[in-house]
């Protein structure tokens, strides 16, 4: 599993420094792979936190407060009770550009299903089934890579934390937000685990 998020954070990190970055530094890509092997152990141990920590749709308040925590100490502009627990870091580039995002969902489901590992579900009958903890931490790895690289970043990347996926209503409440109205989006990426 390990390899498997590695991988998944340099794809999508090479995927958004395609469309948004002006490569003035041609070592970008290593770069962003140093700065992604710096930051592995931190992710899989903010990953295990959240898979022991899950939360239905809706009731996403410990896992918005984990990411927020996470986006302000990057530094980036933070936005919290997005349509619901929903949070957006917004990630401002060196240069003008494109506005793009990064979709994460962020709950879980209820289940019960034989999870045979020592950071396990601590609340009865709820646990991450749908790899919603891998995509948050993904998304805050992509954060973190992109944010000690944004000199090099034209435009704006926000990093939506999506709540409420698994009840269909997490991504109409965001289209339907007074947040998504002013963005201005260009694009918008995610991945499903």
């Amino acid at each position: 599993m390990k390899l498997k998020i590695k991988l998944l954070v340099f794809s999508a990190l090479f995927s958004l420094t395609a469309c948004c970055t002006t490569f003035v530094d041609n070592n970008i890509h290593q770069q962003i792979e140093k700065n992604t092997n710096e930051i592995f152990e931190t992710l899989v141990k903010l990953r295990r936190d959240i898979h022991q920590h899950p939360e239905l749709a809706g009731n996403e308040k410990r896992t918005s407060q984990v990411i927020s925590k996470y986006l302000l100490n990057l530094g980036l502009e933070v936005k919290t009770d997005v349509a619901g627990y929903g949070v957006v870091g917004i990630l401002k580039g060196g240069k003008e550009g494109k506005h793009i995002a990064w979709r994460a969902d962020m709950d879980a489901i209820p289940s019960n299903f034989n999870d045979d590992v020592a950071y396990k579900s601590t609340i009865k009958g709820v646990q991450h089934g749908c790899g919603h903890d891998v995509h948050i931490a993904i998304g805050l790895g992509i954060a973190e890579v992109l944010s000690k690289n944004k000199e090099s970043i034209k435009g704006t990347i926000y990093f939506i934390f999506q709540a409420e996926e698994e009840t269909f209503v997490g991504a109409k409440n965001i289209i339907n937000s007074h947040f998504y109205s002013k963005a201005n989006m260009d694009e918008i990426y995610a991945l499903h685990v």
